[in-house]
């Protein structure tokens, strides 16, 4: 298996700035007031991880899924010395946060959020302590996501990746410093296929593979209306104790999984994965708790609770998660690159 460079860069694209005019929170000016013509545009995917969840932070062999839809920076220079203004906006187009920063030191002049504000705060400072030339003068961004917020496809670890992009830093150690993680969503924001990843004496390793099961048709993604922490999934994981067999064990299902190529010894695969870290967790796997009734499997994806799951079904199976008050559910093909 390759380095972490295996996978094609962050895609960065020059462009010629559009000056628009944004509708603005009080005391803010428009973030393209004062840009002039040219910018910088970085793009990342979004991710969900069918497999290794969990014990992928102890060596084990993970599957991770790009998503079409991901997060774009736009970084534009900017004629205002020593500020950087930044505006974030949701997948419909609506600023949900803003800031300006003064670039010496990154100290907050004005922000409509200062809890997300200090967590940027913080990735920058990170940043300019690896790279001292990073962002010497005025600049202005605007990111956009093209998933819903509270989806969970990865809104910070696409923004990391982009950051890391644009300062010319290592995206891995960036994630490292300041979110912490597996940073296998890390390696699936640079990649534009499913991403077998695992990490190595502390270093993240990871390739794209073909995987394209031939039952995708037969594969629903379901968002159980809330968001889950990774962070906090992380830590209450981190308090228990795993020997070696466990790692061993679901690089084993990971890489049956792959392999598959019949609906139901996947579906057989998804269930053993859910029980094997139900034991771990001393959780309840997700359908026990939500759909004891549907007659296919369910997967939980990611950290344990909330964001997607993974669910086997037909044609019938969007009305049955919809009629259990889970109304978003997308198509695998609609999802996943």
């Amino acid at each position: 298996m390759g380095s972490h460079t295996s996978c094609a860069s962050v895609r960065s694209i020059s462009t010629p700035a559009r000056i628009a005019q944004l509708p603005l929170t009080t005391g803010f000016r428009c973030i393209f007031n004062l840009c002039r013509v040219d910018s910088k545009r970085f793009y990342a995917r979004g991710k969900l991880l069918l497999t290794g969840e969990y014990a992928v932070l102890d060596g084990a062999l993970a599957l991770g899924l790009p998503t079409q839809m991901g997060q774009s920076l736009r970084y534009f220079s900017y004629s205002e010395p020593g500020i950087l203004r930044w505006e974030s906006h949701t997948s419909k187009g609506l600023s949900w946060f803003k800031a300006d920063f003064r670039t010496v030191d990154f100290s907050i002049v004005r922000t409509t959020d200062r809890p997300t504000a200090l967590r940027l705060q913080q990735i920058l400072t990170k940043i300019r302590l690896r790279n001292p030339s990073f962002l010497p003068s005025g600049a202005a961004v605007c990111t956009r996501l093209e998933f819903p917020l509270e989806w969970g496809l990865g809104s910070s670890s696409t923004l990391v990746s982009n950051l890391a992009a644009w300062a010319q830093v290592d995206p891995f150690w960036l994630q490292a410093e300041t979110l912490g993680g597996s940073g296998c969503d890390i390696a699936c924001a640079q990649c534009d296929k499913p991403v077998l990843f695992h990490r190595e004496n502390g270093i993240p390793l990871f390739r794209e593979v073909d995987f394209r099961p031939p039952f995708a048709d037969r594969l629903y993604f379901v968002h159980l209306n809330r968001k889950q922490s990774t962070r906090s999934g992380m830590a209450a994981y981190r308090k228990k104790a795993h020997g070696g067999k466990w790692v061993e064990m679901l690089t084993e299902l990971t890489r049956a999984v792959i392999q598959a190529r019949d609906l139901s010894a996947f579906e057989g695969l998804l269930t053993e994965h859910e029980r094997a870290l139900s034991r771990v967790l001393n959780q309840p796997p997700i359908k026990a708790v939500h759909f004891a009734d549907y007659p296919h499997a369910v997967k939980s994806l990611g950290a344990w609770g909330g964001d997607f799951v993974l669910a086997v079904g037909d044609e019938a199976a969007p009305a049955y998660f919809s009629k259990k008050g889970f109304e978003t559910v997308v198509p695998y093909r609609q999802m996943i690159c």
